[in-house]
């Protein structure tokens, strides 16, 4: 704990506030009726908050789901049960875009020490950071899950070499992994990949990464035993969920699919018998083979476009996000919206240019960990993207921990301009 009294000053704390205070602002000048799947948050955290379960029914009775995953509708539930409503959840929201930028501050004094204008670049841009800003006034499981993977990385590759191993490490292994995990399901493998490399790279004693193990697996366990007991299947996330993002991956990812739609109904209603599920399967699989078979071109088009698109992240997710948003397109037509991705995109350009610096700094300089530590989410939420649906949202988390790497770069060209 010595180790975070030391790293905030009034400075820092200003910082905090800042994120605070602007998230709050924003968050309740854009809350508004939930849709798409912070429609689905929200009916899960009102019928936990109404000790209906995990549901999604609209009434009794109220069928069990595995659809989602329960860690942010458990934070929706709290804020309901408090009578709060939805402005409410924006400033938990905005409590939680602030403990992210904490992170980030953590991590910036572990890679910059005593030098405290560059830290303070991190803190203050992460602070701004506007896809983060701008989504507190939503309820979507990326308010937790971004904040979840700046503490993951910061605890797994940051942490001090005398704080790695002590009781509040591993609570806050415990803490942040369960958090990983329980918000969104590739946080199995943000988790499982830190692990190794955390004990290989920090030469973790093996008591140390065995007690890691178990508690990691606590949380997860005890969810996919509720699933076995409420649903008859020992998972973390109903399988239908898988099958559904993949067939949005070969139709132009379009909510309106058909088949996608049909797994949709089938998991929220949650009443689909085994046999019903192995059938959607199969109709999965068959539908996706046809289309690499018949559609190859079409398949692979959108596929590249979505891939390319996939780290410039919106600046409002529902007021300027599209998944076919074009770079090209949008300077043809610069309404406000597209100007807004434009300068956006411009903006991305820039920090992933400077932190493609940052990485080589690092490398060159022996910071083989630091290099991994923060290359290691973007690494999967792009691989992800490959063969499923290429959300944007699964970026958020990659683009703000790249903020880091981005100040190292921008050192080094301040530094180089103000040579002789």
């Amino acid at each position: 704990m010595s180790e975070l009294k030391r790293a905030f000053g009034p400075l820092e704390w200003g910082i905090l506030l800042l994120a605070l205070a602007l998230r709050i602002a924003i968050g309740l000048l854009t809350v508004g009726e939930p849709g798409g799947d912070a429609k689905e948050y929200v009916a899960l955290g009102e019928n936990l908050a109404a000790g209906h379960g995990f549901s999604l029914s609209v009434a009794s009775p109220y069928v069990p789901t595995d659809w989602r995953m329960p860690a942010y509708p458990a934070l929706i539930a709290a804020v309901e049960s408090l009578g709060l409503g939805l402005d409410g959840l924006v400033v938990v929201n905005s409590l939680l875009g602030a403990l992210g930028v904490a992170a980030l501050l953590l991590i910036a004094g572990e890679v910059f020490g005593e030098r405290t204008a560059p830290r303070l670049w991190v803190g203050v841009a992460a602070a701004l950071y506007p896809s983060l800003v701008t989504y507190t006034g939503l309820a979507y499981a990326e308010n937790l899950s971004v904040t979840a993977v700046a503490w993951f990385v910061y605890l797994a590759f940051f942490s001090s070499r005398r704080a790695v191993g002590s009781a509040w490490w591993l609570v806050g292994w415990f803490v942040g992994s369960s958090i990983l995990i329980l918000t969104r399901a590739e946080g199995v493998l943000l988790v499982a990949a830190g692990f190794l490399l955390t004990v290989v790279m920090r030469r973790i004693p093996v008591r140390i990464a065995v007690a890691m193990v178990l508690i990691a697996a606590l949380a997860p366990a005890a969810w996919a035993v509720r699933n076995e007991r409420s649903t008859g299947r020992f998972e973390l996330v109903d399988p239908l969920n898988r099958d559904a993002t993949l067939v949005l991956s070969v139709d132009d990812g379009d909510f309106r699919s058909p088949l996608y739609r049909r797994g949709a109904r089938m998991a929220i209603a949650g009443v689909a018998s085994g046999r019903r599920r192995e059938d959607y399967h199969d109709a999965v699989v068959r539908h996706i083979r046809d289309a690499l078979e018949s559609d190859t071109g079409r398949v692979f088009s959108y596929k590249a476009r979505s891939l390319i698109n996939f780290p410039f992240t919106p600046v409002v997710w529902n007021w300027a996000a599209a998944d076919d948003y074009s770079l090209s397109e949008a300077v043809q037509e610069l309404d406000g919206r597209n100007a807004a991705r434009v300068v956006w995109s411009v903006v991305l350009l820039v920090q992933y240019a400077l932190a493609a610096l940052g990485f080589f700094l690092w490398w060159r300089g022996g910071n083989r960990r630091y290099c991994i530590g923060i290359a290691l989410y973007p690494a999967l939420a792009f691989f992800l993207a490959i063969p499923f649906h290429s959300e944007l949202r699964l970026w958020f988390a990659a683009s703000f921990l790249l903020i880091v790497p981005a100040a190292v770069g921008a050192r080094q060209v301040l530094e180089r301009r103000g040579d002789p």
